[in-house]
C-alpha cells in the first residue's frame, strides 16, 4: 500500500507536492500563521509551469509531463 501509495504521488506535480507538505507542517502552528503559509503555498503553486502544464494537459485530455518549476 505504502509502495503505491508512493508511485501515485511521484507521479503529481513537484511543486503542488511541495506546497502541500509546507503547508501541512505549518498546520501545527498558530492558526493565523497556518492560514498565511497555506496562502504563500497556493500562490507560489498555482503560478509554476506545472500549474500550467496541469491545466493545459487535462484541457488537451492528455497526461501532463511535469518538470517541477
Amino acid at each position: 500500500t505504502a509502495l503505491a501509495m508512493a508511485k501515485a504521488l511521484a507521479a503529481k506535480a513537484p511543486v503542488a507536492l511541495k506546497a502541500i507538505l509546507h503547508a501541512v507542517h505549518g498546520a501545527a502552528l498558530h492558526p493565523d500563521c497556518a492560514r498565511i503559509l497555506e496562502a504563500e503555498a497556493f500562490g507560489e503553486a498555482a503560478a509554476s509551469a506545472d500549474a500550467r502544464e496541469g491545466v493545459a494537459a487535462f484541457l488537451e485530455k492528455r497526461t501532463p509531463t511535469f518538470t517541477g518549476r
